[in-house]
């Protein structure tokens, strides 16, 4: 199971490095759809704060303290790179997808509580 845990850990790893990669590449699209976007925003921080939560077993406080400096950081660099720009909408789509990504683990952490002995 171990092995499982450290594959997991490199998973989020490379989806932290994944993410910051993609969100400072300059941006020729004038046009973004919005709602796109945001679905964007809120999957990566989903899959951030589970991996996280479940893998680096973090706390929930440490987990939204770290996803927070993560995606200010981010904003702060694409107010700098030409075609992109920081909003204070993506930092909301940040925050949903981190309550939706802790909600999931929370149910996923007591059903497996509540498993009867086998």
């Amino acid at each position: 199971m171990e092995h499982l845990n450290r594959a997991g850990r490199w998973a989020t790893l490379l989806a932290f490095v994944a993410i910051a990669y993609l969100a400072v590449q300059p941006s020729n699209i004038t046009l973004v759809d919005d709602f796109n976007d945001k679905s964007k925003h809120i999957l990566a921080f989903f899959v951030l704060t589970v991996g996280l939560l479940r893998y680096w077993r973090l706390s929930w406080a440490s987990t939204a303290l770290a996803l927070l400096a993560f995606g200010v950081g981010i904003e702060v660099v694409q107010s700098f790179i030409p075609g992109r720009t920081a909003t204070p909408w993506d930092l909301v789509a940040n925050c949903l997808g981190f309550a939706l990504g802790w909600a999931f683990f929370e149910v996923l952490a007591r059903a497996d509580r509540y498993k009867p002995a086998q």
